[in-house]
């Protein structure tokens, strides 16, 4: 294999992983995937993000020079993987972690060496996480589908504004010496990678196209809010395997809330023109929570603190009571579950009555 296509010789189809959790990043998806490491029926590997399929797969030669020296996000991540793996082999040193090691961090990699990552999960399901994968071009996905026959798909989906300003918080904010100046930060907005990491309906489109529709789950960051437990349960129940007697006490805290929970108006509202097609488009096919998300982007200005900024997530701000209150809800009714397969996605709706008692 070159950079250009995967190597030949490869098997036609692998027997791992069982899942792909594919995004969207900052979407709550390393919640997910340490509330799965827990489970007794599921492996993952000791890494989250194995960035094959949009990486590795494409570069198979392990250029350790670079890794060791060089300023690619590939090398900086190589780097930070590494220092991951040898604080947990401190903690926890067994052989199983060395071979794993080994063969991830110095193998030459093909689909058959990264099927091998998860022998160690032979008789469980096993998946990975790397939100990367979202954005895969068609041809990409089109690989997954063919060397994972099989292969199951989790996205967890989340407001298109907050989506697109934790990721420039990520990588703008937080990271600089200074704070980046508006046009910066519009800069970043409408930078490409960001279009792409926040444009659900391409990547529906495009995984839509390469899967059956039952085995791609579409969830919503809103029922990680509202009803984490009962999320798992539908994933586990999506992938095959038995709720746990109890899950993690961290379930029902499935979203880090930093110091950073205001959102400037003029971003916010920069981003609502920006995604305002999306979200009609989401809105329509989907209703529920992509309704309260286009709710919550045309009433921006209503959602205002005095200081002019806004509360982040949306559904803990004012807006959220809005909502509620033109739906003639009561401020402790809680959404049903609206996570489901691309095959049953937009039959639940958050308007529809609800035939059981909100928890």
């Amino acid at each position: 294999m070159g950079a250009t296509g995967p190597r030949s010789g490869d098997a036609a189809t692998l027997a791992a992983p069982s899942f792909l959790i594919i995004g969207a990043q900052k979407s709550a998806t390393t919640w997910l995937h340490q509330m799965l490491d827990a489970h007794p029926d599921v492996w993952l590997p000791q890494e989250k993000e194995l960035h094959y399929f949009d990486e590795k797969l494409w570069n198979p030669r392990v250029e350790l020079r670079s890794y060791l020296r060089g300023h690619r996000p590939e090398d900086e991540r190589w780097r930070r993987q590494v220092r991951h793996q040898r604080d947990l082999f401190r903690s926890h040193p067994t052989l199983n972690a060395v071979a794993w090691n080994l063969r991830y961090f110095l193998g030459r990699r093909s689909d058959r060496w990264y099927a091998n990552l998860f022998k160690q999960g032979a008789g469980r399901v096993t998946g990975e996480a790397t939100p990367e994968y979202s954005i895969l071009s068609p041809e990409r996905v089109e690989h997954i589908a063919a060397v994972l026959p099989e292969v199951r798909v989790i996205l967890i989906a989340r407001h298109p504004i907050e989506r697109a300003w934790s990721h420039a918080v990520m990588e703008r904010i937080r990271q600089q010496p200074r704070q980046p100046t508006a046009d910066e930060l519009q800069e970043h907005f409408t930078s490409e990678r960001s279009r792409r990491l926040t444009g659900y309906p391409q990547m529906l489109e495009t995984w839509g196209e390469a899967l059956p529709a039952d085995r791609f789950l579409l969830a919503w960051l809103e029922d990680v809010h509202f009803r984490p437990q009962e999320l798992l349960g539908r994933i586990c129940a999506f992938l095959g395997v038995s709720e746990p007697p109890e899950w993690p006490s961290s379930a029902d805290r499935p979203i880090w809330k930093g110091p950073l929970r205001k959102l400037p108006y003029e971003h916010a509202s920069f981003l609502a023109d920006l995604y305002r097609e999306q979200l009609d488009t989401l809105a329509a096919r989907f209703g529920g929570h992509a309704d309260w998300w286009r709710y919550a982007a045309d009433n921006l200005e209503q959602g205002m603190t005095e200081d002019g900024d806004l509360v982040y997530p949306f559904y803990d701000s004012r807006l959220w009571k809005m909502y509620l209150d033109r739906e003639n809800r009561e401020g402790s009714w809680i959404p049903p579950l609206q996570t489901a397969t691309l095959a049953q996605a937009g039959s639940v709706r958050l308007h529809q009555p609800i035939e059981t008692p909100a928890d």
